[in-house]
């Protein structure tokens, strides 16, 4: 089975890093600082799951959200919120708009991988 693309979105450069040294080993990755990055990286390359801040400058993770969710082409993609400990309610929000599930930061890797693997074994139909 070729390796899943994953594309991370916040607009925290650290975060990035730590999500890349989680997940480099396993999936390709693409990166996007904001959510207007995202919404063309997605235009670009249709990733197999986003990781998506909630709280960005501009466009935000559930504006990103509504958008991929409510076009045809986009919509199956799976979104995976990313949110600090004081925005659950936040990600909660995200989960009514489509997400899959919610991160809550600072990860623990062992999270982060579980709810990766198992998002994109239920997304893909032969896992």
């Amino acid at each position: 089975m070729p390796e899943a693309t994953i594309l991370i979105v916040d607009d925290q450069p650290i975060t990035i890093q730590i999500l890349d040294e989680i997940l480099h080993k396993e999936y390709r990755l693409l990166f996007a600082g904001n959510g207007m990055e995202a919404l063309d990286s997605v235009e670009d390359h249709r990733p197999d799951l986003i990781l998506l801040d909630v709280v960005m400058p501009g466009v935000d993770g559930h504006q990103v959200c509504s958008i991929l969710k409510s076009d045809p082409a986009t919509r199956t993609i799976p979104i995976l919120f990313l949110t600090s400990m004081n925005d659950e309610r936040a990600a909660a929000t995200g989960m009514q708009l489509g997400a899959a599930d919610y991160i809550v930061k600072p990860f623990d890797p062992a999270t982060v991988l579980t709810k990766v693997h198992r998002i994109l074994a239920r997304a893909t139909p032969d896992a």
